[in-house]
């Protein structure tokens, strides 16, 4: 029918067709509510509901606080901005951690309900829902995060464009993670960039901005603490590229040596991977004896990881142009000014977390070797990977102080603990151990409280904690008395009596340990099997590995 009558015509037949008024006020309510990042849906709560953040421009006081921090000066028009978080706001996002805390997914589920645009919520949502692979929830709860304005939204939903082959849209996505902080660029927008500029035929653009950054670095005082996209590995080789794909062959020579010479690291990496033959002693010449760092490194292989796919086609002209400049060993390695450049910008710690903070959201767990490890081992959400080492705020009590948290009642604090527990004899001997009046004044806050603290609960500690338990509830002090006395000497006839009793007494009381270390044996078993449950794969190695130990009996 388009065809013939065209589509303006098709569309009015529809739209006087009866048994259309529910699409219609569909449409309406769609087009009530418009986003330039984002496609609202009829299912999405009323945008008139998104409350609680707003943003407000730095005083001068807090940018010259600021400006100390990241150890930059204020250019000519720049101006900063922050996001404040309302009281009621605040009391969201408390509720939200103690729910995360406790690996509880339905009070996630209860929170989207009541609070449809707490920005943190919608994030972590769409990690549960990405870790089990049901991609279109994940990717619907990541547009209402970009619908609620939030950084980390367009960093995950460029890295979803791309999976789903939406490459020009993931490198307009990528462009505008990059415009909004250039300088710090939190995310690496600029890793992204290297690549996308390929795939959506911008290479042009990567020219232009490179020239930019390069003649701003060449023309004046160059300040170390912001990001210069013209000293990144991957933009010096993917600009060598870009003079190759438009077919300016003199000038992608010359800036691939220029490359090569910044970051002789990428060569070997990425001629392994196109199986490209290099000349003798290139690795020792030109790699050895240089200066790296652990996040040169990262960044090198981060760039070809990503962009082996755009060098495929030029594998012959890469091993070429290297054959032909560098099959003369130097007699010393210069000193590149490229290099100490990035050296120089890289020795501030935010740019270095910004880098990891890339790595650690896309889940490269290949680069993780290169992220010290006292890094890896902090405790994080997905709603916040990395907090940035020169954050003046964060979610700790003075963030939190004089914020009402919504309470549950009874009910919902059984069904919630039934869902995060459902095992019942498992769930009594929990509610066991919080009825012992120490338990309970440690946690104030109810066994939901005990629970997410006793999930984080090193061993050591739980054992430490069980036979301090044992010991209040048996009264060791009793048996320690009875090896202070002094034994009165038994008759002769009497002693058989006597060892059948203290026999008995001791079963008694291993009985009753027993009973009291229940509830922790149930919390350990817990704690290991976790709130999502065991991989099979994990609970055979745990059987082979019990057999090893136990051995085969016949």
């Amino acid at each position: 029918m388009r065809k013939f009558f065209g589509a303006k015509v098709v569309q009015a037949s529809k739209a006087d067709s009866p048994g259309t008024s529910g699409s219609t006020s569909r449409r309406t309510v769609t087009a009530a509510s418009r986003s330039n990042l984002t496609r609202p849906q009829p299912t999405w709560a009323p945008a008139r509901m998104r409350d609680g953040l707003s943003v407000r421009s730095l005083t001068d006081l807090e940018v010259s606080q600021k400006r100390d921090r990241l150890s930059v000066d204020l250019l000519r028009g720049e101006k900063w901005w922050t996001v404040e978080y309302s009281k009621k706001y605040k009391g969201l996002t408390q509720m939200f951690l103690n729910t995360v805390q406790g690996g509880d997914p339905q009070g996630l589920f209860d929170m989207c309900r009541n609070s449809p645009w707490h920005a943190d919520t919608l994030l972590q949502m769409a990690q549960v829902f990405r870790h089990r692979e049901e991609h279109a929830q994940s990717v619907d709860f990541t547009d209402r995060a970009l619908f609620a304005v939030f950084f980390l939204a367009i960093h995950r939903q460029a890295a979803d464009l791309q999976r789903r082959g939406c490459l020009r849209t993931a490198f307009e996505f990528a462009r505008l993670m990059y415009s909004l902080d250039p300088w710090g660029d939190p995310h690496g927008a600029l890793f992204h960039l290297d690549y996308l500029v390929f795939k959506a035929g911008m290479t042009d653009w990567l020219l232009e901005v490179f020239k930019l950054f390069s003649n701003w670095r060449q023309d004046k005082a160059y300040e170390a603490a912001r990001l210069d996209p013209s000293i990144l590995p991957g933009w010096m080789y993917a600009r060598a590229l870009a003079f190759k794909v438009n077919s300016k062959p003199e000038e992608a020579a010359a800036a691939l040596v220029d490359a090569v010479n910044a970051f002789p690291a990428v060569v070997p990496v990425l001629a392994d991977k196109l199986e490209v033959s290099l000349p003798l002693r290139f690795a020792a010449t030109v790699i050895l004896g240089l200066k790296w760092t652990a996040v040169m490194h990262l960044l090198c292989h981060l760039y070809v990881q990503r962009s082996l796919p755009v060098w495929k086609d030029h594998a012959a002209w890469f091993g070429e142009t290297i054959t032909q400049h560098f099959s003369t060993p130097p007699a010393s390695i210069a000193v590149n000014s490229v290099r100490e450049a990035f050296l120089k910008i890289y020795g501030h710690e935010q740019l270095r977390y910004a880098a990891y903070r890339h790595i650690m959201v896309l889940e490269y767990r290949t680069l993780f070797q290169y992220i010290p490890r006292l890094i890896l081992a902090q405790k994080s959400l997905d709603c916040d990977p990395l907090p940035p080492p020169t954050a003046v705020t964060s979610y700790d009590a003075a963030f939190f102080e004089g914020v009402e948290i919504p309470t549950m009642s009874r009910r919902q604090m059984e069904r919630r603990l039934a869902l995060m527990i459902p095992d019942a004899a498992a769930r009594a001997q929990f509610e066991a151990l919080y009825a012992v009046p120490r338990v309970a004044a440690m946690f104030p806050g109810g066994i939901l409280q005990m629970v997410q603290a006793l999930q984080d609960m090193p061993a050591e500690l739980m054992e430490g904690m069980q036979a301090a338990m044992v010991e209040l509830q048996m009264g060791v002090g009793r048996w320690r008395r009875a090896e202070w006395e002094e034994p009165e000497e038994a008759e002769e006839e009497d002693y058989e009596t006597d060892e059948e009793e203290q026999q008995e007494d001791e079963e008694a009381d291993v009985e009753a340990s027993m009973a009291l270390a229940a509830p922790f044996r149930a919390i350990s078993n817990w704690v290991v099997r976790g709130i999502w449950g065991t991989p099979q794969a994990e609970e055979a190695e745990s059987s082979e590995e019990e057999r090893d130990l136990t051995g085969d009996i016949d």
